[in-house]
């Protein structure tokens, strides 16, 4: 069998470079054509003017606005106890019966002493009366009245103690009923039903917060003081204050207190704000998330805070055009809040951003708004 020739081998092959280099343009360079040529998915959102809280976010601690340890002012055994641990009190509600029998017994000896001292001034105020007329007759000696005059001083200040006496006594009778000072909640009960107290004891009866208002404490940077006076004295100051584990059950209160004086290691300055607590959400001790509201910039250009990206150039976002290609915009940022970020330059009002599918983005990419992430995420996966 005759071999093929050299000339007809070079043939062969410039034959077959040229299919292989018509498979990789014609059907390779149409892809690369086509993916160039695809819109990539992405979703987007309009820049809004808004009404913008100007807000700093610090945790709080709540505090009883009053606590009182209730203690017993006269010694005595407890023969009543009129409440159980941690109910609600309120003001001059009896808490605790003390025996009165003793200071009773007292009193009803100093009633009698008083009455007596009451009868003896009578018949002292009478016997002045004689001496006096029996001195303008001779009847009797000078001295002798003024002895009589002696004894109505001296049975009238026996009446003047005794009557003190007495209303002593009858404030410590008043004491052996222990009312609540205050309205609030009690805690636990530490002296029960036979106890013998003393107004010795160091450790109270029970201890009642006033939680109905009650008060948050927070610290504050001293940046914030200045703005925060500022806007004390245009009116009142809003907080808002949620539990840990509830962060979307926020209550309102007001800021009533600011401190004299910043602490020279943190920094910072304590306000205290008023919640009326009508349901008793917050509890004193317990750690809650607070907004402090200073002011409100109206009408200001808000973003949704996914739309704002960072490269070594600066802040930018991705702008959607008419022609459905996006453009690197730079903006300026003034704050965030919650999930919007405030632009202060680079985006106006109505301009659509892109919030999501960034990462196969450039300048004039051409893309496609989805309305659900799912099929942003499927579609960038594919």
């Amino acid at each position: 069998m005759r071999k093929p020739s050299r000339r007809v081998l070079i043939l062969g092959g410039l034959v077959l470079v040229a299919a292989l280099g018509w498979v990789t343009l014609g059907r390779g360079g149409g892809a690369v054509v086509r993916s160039r040529e695809a819109a990539v998915p992405i979703r987007a959102a309009k820049a809004e003017l808004r009404d913008v809280p100007l807000e700093v976010q610090t945790v709080g601690l709540v505090q009883a606005r009053e606590t009182v340890a209730v203690r017993p002012r006269v010694d005595g055994q407890i023969i009543a106890v009129h409440f159980k641990d941690g109910d609600r009190v309120e003001a001059d509600q009896k808490l605790f019966t003390l025996d009165p029998r003793s200071i009773k017994a007292q009193l009803a000896q100093a009633e009698a002493l008083l009455a007596k001292d009451r009868a003896q001034l009578i018949q002292a105020r009478a016997d002045i009366q004689r001496y006096a007329q029996l001195v303008a007759t001779r009847a009797a000696s000078e001295q002798k009245y003024e002895q009589a005059k002696a004894m109505v001083d001296s049975t009238a200040a026996s009446v003047q103690a005794d009557e003190a006496q007495v209303e002593n006594l009858r404030a410590q009778l008043s004491w052996t009923d222990i009312r609540a000072p205050i309205a609030g909640r009690v805690g636990t009960i530490n002296f029960t039903l036979g106890a013998v107290v003393k107004t010795a004891d160091t450790t109270p009866l029970v201890t009642i917060n006033a939680i109905q208002p009650v008060r948050v404490q927070l610290s504050l940077p001293q940046r914030w003081l200045v703005p925060l006076r500022k806007s004390l004295q245009l009116g009142k100051v809003d907080v808002a204050a949620a539990r840990q584990e509830a962060p979307d059950a926020a209550v309102t209160g007001s800021v009533e207190y600011v401190d004299n004086n910043i602490d020279a290691q943190t920094g910072a300055f304590v306000i205290k704000a008023a919640f009326r607590n009508d349901d008793e959400a917050l509890w004193p001790g317990m750690f809650v998330n607070c907004r402090v509201k200073l002011s409100t910039d109206d009408g200001v250009v808000a973003v949704p805070s996914a739309a704002v990206r960072t490269n070594q150039t600066g802040t930018f976002v991705f702008v959607v055009r008419d022609d459905k290609t996006v453009k690197v915009t730079p903006v300026k940022v003034v704050r965030v809040w919650n999930d919007y970020t405030v632009l202060e330059s680079g985006v106006s009002n109505g301009q659509m951003v892109v919030t999501e599918g960034h990462l196969r983005l450039a300048d004039g990419t051409k893309v496609e708004i989805r309305s659900s992430a799912a099929s942003v995420a499927a579609a960038s996966a594919s």
